[in-house]
C-alpha cells in the first residue's frame, strides 16, 4: 500500500455557518519523510449549478497535472482563502498545527434587514436543505499542501446559511 510522505488534518469545531460568520479552525501537517512543499493553503468553496446561459468556464484539474477547460454543469468556486506557508522543506517528523480563519459571504445588501433579512435567512437554510438534491450548493474547507509532485488534501463538507445571487 501507498504511504504518503506526509499528511494534513483539519479540524473545524462545528460545520454549520450564517452569513458573514467567521470559520475557525486547525490544519495539522506531519512529514513523515523531509519533503519539499510549495504551500499550505485553506480555503472555504462552494460548488454549484452553472446554469446554460452561464457563460463560465470550469476548468478541471487531474491528479496527473493536465486539465480539461469545458462548460460544466456543476463549478467549483473559492469564496475565501488563507495562505498558511510558503515555498520550503520539511524535515521528516516535523508536526504543527497552524490557525485559520475564513470569511463566510455576507447577504446581498437587499436582504441583509427586516423581513427581506428573515427570509433571506430562513431560505438561505431551506437551500442547504436543498444542497443534496442534483444541482444544489455544497459548501466545503479544503486544506491542501502542495508538496513538488503531489497534492495532499483533508476537505469537510460544512453549511453555510447565505443565499447567493448571481
Amino acid at each position: 500500500m501507498f504511504e504518503r510522505k506526509a499528511a494534513v488534518t483539519l479540524q473545524l469545531p462545528k460545520t454549520e455557518f450564517e452569513a458573514a460568520e467567521v470559520i475557525r479552525g486547525t490544519v495539522t501537517v506531519e512529514a513523515r519523510e523531509a519533503v519539499d512543499i510549495d504551500s499550505l493553503d485553506v480555503n472555504l468553496s462552494v460548488m454549484r449549478a452553472v446554469t446554460e446561459g452561464d457563460r463560465r468556464r470550469s476548468v478541471i484539474r487531474f491528479d496527473d497535472g493536465s486539465d480539461d477547460d469545458r462548460p460544466e454543469q456543476r463549478a467549483r468556486e473559492v469564496v475565501s482563502a488563507m495562505h498558511l506557508l510558503g515555498a520550503g522543506r520539511l524535515e521528516a517528523g516535523h508536526r504543527a498545527t497552524l490557525e485559520f480563519a475564513l470569511q463566510c459571504p455576507e447577504q446581498p445588501s437587499l436582504m441583509r434587514k427586516g423581513f427581506l433579512g428573515k427570509a433571506a435567512g430562513l431560505l438561505g437554510k431551506v437551500g442547504q436543505m436543498a444542497s443534496a438534491l442534483p444541482g444544489g450548493e455544497d459548501w466545503s474547507v479544503e486544506a491542501r499542501l502542495d508538496v513538488t509532485g503531489l497534492d495532499i488534501k483533508d476537505r469537510q463538507p460544512v453549511r453555510v446559511n447565505v443565499m447567493l445571487v448571481r
